[in-house]
């Protein structure tokens, strides 16, 4: 989309979408870097070349080259034929930028002070791909297991560096890996699938990985402790 409006605006050609990752600019040796780099760019005339991950080129020597290449060649000049996305988590892209071993010449090139801020997706997103990728491996989804599945979503998307898009695509692949181990001839997930039937429903799930939560955890028993009370009492907790 974001090519066919500045191919409609004027700025660029073609506008086609080449998406490229780190590897795809970087070769193994001295030299061969730049040739892969100027060979991709000068393939990408007309069009918006976007690197995802592109935070990666800045912990190499020959990311460093790409990136010292890719300053060299694009300019952000008016009549440029070229667009250049550079795609990554916030705290890694400003590291990269400010990283005094990168070419400074680099963040002039992009306006660092306005980047472009995907927010991350909502449950209602998150539930339509896990449908979509399970509808795509033909296999069913019961309604308890898809919406415990996007409650496990929703804990992941609350700590650092949550991919959306590749965290459900990702879930719903590995649970087809465990269903068919389970059983080749099954056509439906169980929560075991997605490695959720042993899944506390008090809320410790979402503190795994987290550093002194001790005393999160007590309050969590006394809750427990008092839910089953009322049980007990035929009271509604």
């Amino acid at each position: 989309l974001y090519g066919r409006i500045l191919k409609a605006a004027g700025f660029l050609s073609d506008g086609g979408l080449e998406l490229k990752l780190p590897a795809d600019l970087t070769g193994s040796h001295v030299g061969e870097t730049a040739k892969k780099a100027s060979k991709l760019i000068k393939r990408c005339a007309g069009k918006v070349l976007a690197i995802d991950e592109a935070y990666v080129l800045a912990n190499s020597i020959y990311g460093r080259e790409a990136l010292d290449t890719l300053t060299g060649l694009v300019h952000g000049a008016p009549g440029e034929d070229i667009a250049v996305v550079m795609i990554g988590y916030e705290k890694q892209m400003r590291a990269m930028f400010r990283d005094p071993a990168v070419n400074a010449g680099l963040a002039g090139r992009f306006h660092l002070d306005a980047p472009f801020m995907f927010e991350d997706f909502d449950d209602a997103a998150l539930r339509k791909l896990v449908c979509s990728e399970a509808q795509r491996c033909a296999i069913k989804l019961a309604r308890p297991v898809r919406e415990a599945v996007v409650r496990e979503l929703g804990v992941r998307r609350s700590r650092p560096n949550f991919r959306n898009a590749g965290a459900a695509v990702a879930m719903v692949s590995r649970a087809k890996e465990r269903l068919l181990n389970r059983d080749v001839e099954a056509k439906e997930f169980d929560l075991s699938d997605f490695g959720l039937d042993a899944a506390r429903g008090d809320g410790r799930r979402s503190l795994a990985g987290l550093y002194k939560v001790e005393h999160v955890e007590r309050v969590l028993d006394g809750l427990a402790a008092v839910v089953k009370q009322f049980d007990r009492d035929g009271l509604d907790p």
